[in-house]
């Protein structure tokens, strides 16, 4: 008898074993379906799956990327996965740095080395996503502080460009059709040295404002302000050669309507009669950006 009840209860404490490994097993199969495959999109893998990194919010990265607070934040250079649907857009000060909401690589590279797409060739495949990026050396200011500057912000965002995605810059000469812009025989005129801050920095009147006889307004503003809009008009590069260093301000006024050879045509006799300069068409060396991948 013993030896009989000792036999069933072996039998019973194997079958114990075995509905325990049973469970195991569905409640692993449980969990394994509750893990996303390996080959589930960016998209589909759950929050908590995602690197520290991504899952981090910084406190620059706001919807709309502004001045106010890009001087406020402390020192940093980073360059997140995007948390936003919008192009919030991007600010960039040459002396202390740069920030980005939901922006291609691209731009974050362009950025970095400080050129446009008139000036950049890729030659490498860049990743289809977008960035939140935030480059400075400098610590946070209080509004209208007089800021300290630190240039070498482009080189760190360079760099982390590059240790993020092997991917690096080269400047090289090429041959291109530019318009030059230089002064008339007649003389430069209709510029002001500014040695204030304007009024118009406050909110009352910016630069890129109108006044009401229709002259577009430029206040505290280097040539380069004007060179980038005619840039950005007429999508061909514009060499300065009008030996104005300073900042400035002044006005022109121009046709905002109609064709592009005719708006050019127009915007030449404007910059002659109101500031004596002159956009002449040239084929010069001018330095390009080549975007490629670290060897």
């Amino acid at each position: 008898m013993r030896f009989g009840l000792l036999t069933r209860n072996a039998d019973m404490k194997n079958l114990t074993l075995l509905h325990m490994r049973c469970l195991n097993l569905r409640l692993l199969a449980v969990l394994l379906a509750a893990i996303p495959s390996v080959h589930q999109s960016a998209a589909q893998v759950p929050e908590d799956f995602l690197t520290l990194e991504e899952q981090r919010a910084y406190p620059w990265q706001v919807p709309e990327p502004s001045f106010d607070v890009f001087y406020s934040m402390p020192a940093a250079v980073k360059i997140v996965p995007t948390k936003f649907v919008n192009n919030g857009g991007a600010c960039s000060d040459s002396g202390r740095g740069a920030m980005g909401i939901n922006r291609p690589l691209k731009d974050i590279i362009q950025v970095a080395y400080q050129k446009d797409n008139l000036r950049t060739v890729v030659t490498a495949d860049l990743p289809a996503a977008t960035y939140d990026y935030f480059a400075k050396l400098i610590g946070p200011s209080m509004p209208h502080e007089i800021l300290p500057t630190d240039g070498r912000w482009a080189i760190a965002l360079q760099q982390e460009i590059g240790r993020q995605f092997s991917i690096t810059g080269r400047l090289e000469r090429r041959q291109k059709d530019v318009l030059l812009l230089k002064p008339s025989q007649s003389g430069v005129h209709g510029f002001k040295i500014s040695d204030t801050i304007p009024k118009g920095k406050d909110g009352n009147i910016k630069t890129g404002d109108y006044s009401p006889d229709g002259n577009q307004l430029f206040y505290a503003q280097p040539l380069r302000t004007l060179v980038w809009k005619l840039e950005d008009e007429f999508q061909i590069p514009i060499v300065n050669q009008t030996g104005l260093t300073d900042s400035y301000d002044f006005a022109l006024k121009f046709s905002q309507s109609g064709d592009k050879q005719a708006k050019l045509k127009e915007t030449k006799i404007a910059l002659l009669d109101q500031l004596g300069l002159e956009l002449v068409h040239s084929r010069e060396p001018i330095e390009i950006l080549v975007v490629d991948k670290i060897r």
